[in-house]
């Protein structure tokens, strides 16, 4: 399957008009939120690759905040339901911000001061909640010894558990934090999945969110929420992907804000560096209205 476009995954989800070969829906036709769902699967889960960093890079700088903006109505509808799992598990635009969770234009938007992003700093509490209904199914499946096919079922947690980590790094700055409400139904599940929980990865990062929720800022590596905030925003290191350069005077890219350089020169080098894993900046560089 070709790799599909922002324009491609905007149209999928009713955010942009406009003909895509992703979508197969016949004139006319009422497109529901289960079958626009699937069709957003089958555009989106391809093979991690440079063009994949292109395209999340650009469906953020042109379609995050209408993304959020359809996540919160979505929560906002149906977390009290009798069946919140089943709608979380398929919507997209929750699907959307784990995915891009963790894209350097993301988090700006996250940090972002503009009116615009202000519907982000309710994100903290939104993916708090998600996780919360994700722990309704996945909570006994955790604690028992597992194989290595239902390790990769669990994926779509950890990517979760993960997005709010991001999330609530971010917001804490903001003095957004998750509300007690929220943080109740949560700790819970960190602090029994923290401890019980049999795949290391998940155990480690349920302990970093109790961290982060309890003012116990030392992650599981050993960085702490200051450490983390720079990394997260392209701000403790070099971005030329040769130089791990750690400074106090970095440059930050004008045009994105979204990475910093040691010099002029390795910004230049950048910009058309294109690797086996990485794009060249100058592809996923975008202006962005927040």
């Amino acid at each position: 399957m070709a790799t599909p476009s922002a324009e491609d995954i905007a149209i999928v989800l009713g955010l942009s008009t406009g003909e895509s070969s992703f979508v197969n829906w016949k004139p006319g036709e009422t497109v529901t939120r289960l079958k626009r769902y699937e069709t957003f699967q089958d555009c989106l889960y391809y093979p991690p690759n440079r063009e994949q960093l292109v395209v999340r890079s650009e469906f953020c700088a042109k379609y995050l905040p209408a993304t959020v903006a359809h996540l919160l109505d979505e929560l906002a509808k149906h977390i009290d339901s009798p069946n919140p799992i089943s709608r979380m598990e398929s919507d997209p635009f929750f699907d959307m911000v784990v995915i891009v969770h963790s894209n350097p234009v993301f988090i700006k938007y996250l940090n972002s001061r503009k009116e615009i992003a202000g519907p982000g700093k309710d994100l903290a509490e939104a993916l708090a909640l998600n996780v919360v209904v994700l722990g309704r199914k996945y909570d006994p499946i955790l604690l028992v010894q597992q194989s290595e096919e239902d390790q990769v079922d669990q994926i779509p947690l950890y990517v979760a558990l993960k997005a709010l980590l991001v999330a609530i790094c971010i917001l804490s700055k903001h003095g957004r934090p998750i509300p007690p409400i929220a943080q109740k139904q949560l700790l819970p599940y960190m602090h029994r999945w923290g401890s019980q929980a049999h795949i290391e990865e998940i155990r480690d990062i349920c302990l970093d969110i109790s961290g982060a929720l309890t003012d116990s800022w030392v992650f599981s590596e050993g960085t702490d929420i200051h450490d983390m905030r720079k990394i997260l925003t392209g701000r403790k290191y070099c971005g030329f992907p040769e130089c791990d350069s750690l400074s106090e005077t970095l440059r930050t890219c004008k045009r994105c804000q979204t990475v910093s350089y040691c010099s002029v020169e390795h910004q230049r080098a950048h910009w058309t560096l294109d690797s086996k894993t990485l794009p060249a900046h100058k592809r996923v560089c975008f202006r962005t209205e927040f």
